[in-house]
């Protein structure tokens, strides 16, 4: 069951075909293409609409041999292309990169790590698994290459997005793991925003009505929250993953679970990490969730093993602890309506001075 009425899954489906025809309620959807801006209301349902009706075809590409090797996972023939193109660059490797993380050859401007986990996906709902050469392919890119994997295609999904959505009704945590692995900065990598506004949290704590769809997606949302997702941050719309998901009792009671774990921690109020419990680093993908495992997933950290600590406080209430200013940033559109509550709740200035010079008269006269 989705969670939700009914009559409120045929209203978004009515408001979804509504704002895919009907060109009224903002821009129209070749312009919604040309631009890169976030999207609320009808126009983020437009592209929506746009994007997921569309299946990649290598013969809709300008170079569809090149898509073809991608999709079909064809080490052999990638490593000689980008041979190929090292010797034509001008500035050698590094330009032959650039060539590869910019090439957007698809309707929907799919960056070539996409395009590689469309053909994953596509093994990994015939035999239920991904062939291990998809996982040659993606090492190459990212090892050998130096490809990012934070490329965006139109509707501002990552690779790493597509592949926590699961839609379809599909998920491999070994092959997210290499994708957040590869950028920089996991925990925004894993709170990636796209240009509705919505996060992996968002799309997977969406249920509709398919068979073995909350159980998958209750799955997903674990190891979402086990690296560092958020489940307060606002869409386009302003829904939160905490909204959405809450109308679901089993994703209601994963969330309230890591709000727990970061009480009793003290650990960041973005991420979860930094907590007191234990010393050393925080484990991959492979760390379970429950009171046994509280060191694993509290702590970070480098990789030379020191530990992360949630040292850092929210200036104006003193009440949020955050492990670095990057999650205290984007904490802050969740946290500050209850941060302005804290702070209207202090003791004015008067009253702070006046209990002040009560206390020093207290100590005059005891002395």
């Amino acid at each position: 069951m989705s969670g939700l009425p009914p009559s409120m899954d045929e209203e978004r489906l009515k408001a979804l075909f509504e704002a895919y025809v009907n060109p009224s309620g903002g821009r129209t959807l070749e312009e919604l293409l040309k631009f890169k801006d976030r999207l609320k209301g009808a126009e983020a349902q437009r592209l929506r609409g746009h994007f997921s009706s569309y299946g990649l075809h290598p013969a809709d590409c300008q170079d569809p041999i090149f898509v073809a090797d991608f999709m079909t996972g064809r080490l052999k023939a990638l490593q000689q292309r980008w041979e190929d193109d090292v010797k034509e660059a001008k500035r050698s490797v590094e330009e032959a990169r650039i060539k590869w993380e910019n090439f957007r050859d698809s309707p929907n401007q799919l960056p070539i790590v996409d395009i590689l986990q469309i053909g994953a996906w596509t093994q990994l709902s015939n035999v239920k698994s991904i062939p291990e050469q998809y996982y040659d392919c993606l090492e190459f890119l990212i090892k050998k290459v130096g490809m990012s994997v934070e490329g965006t295609d139109v509707a501002g999904y990552t690779a790493l997005q597509h592949s926590l959505t699961c839609t379809p009704l599909l998920h491999d945590f070994k092959w997210s793991s290499l994708l957040l692995q590869a950028c920089p900065d996991p925990i925004t990598a894993i709170n990636h925003r796209n240009r509705y506004g919505t996060t992996s949290m968002h799309e997977a704590s969406m249920t509709l009505m398919r068979p073995g769809e909350t159980e998958n997606r209750a799955k997903v949302l674990r190891w979402l929250l086990e690296h560092g997702a958020n489940a307060d941050v606002l869409d386009g719309d302003h829904c939160s993953p905490r909204s959405t998901g809450g109308r679901v009792p089993q994703f209601k009671q994963i969330i309230q679970e890591f709000d727990q774990v970061q009480i009793k921690t003290e650990a960041c109020g973005f991420c979860r990490r930094g907590g007191f419990v234990g010393k050393g680093k925080a484990k991959a993908a492979n760390s379970a969730s429950g009171e046994a495992n509280l060191k694993e997933r509290t702590q970070g950290g480098n990789e030379e093993g020191v530990p992360l600590r949630a040292n850092l406080r929210c200036g104006r209430c003193r009440a949020r602890n955050y492990c670095g200013a990057a999650c205290q940033k984007m904490d802050w559109a969740a946290h500050k309506k209850q941060c302005v509550a804290v702070a209207s709740n202090a003791p004015s200035q008067s009253e702070v001075e006046s209990k002040a010079t009560s206390e020093v008269k207290k100590e005059e006269t005891t002395s």
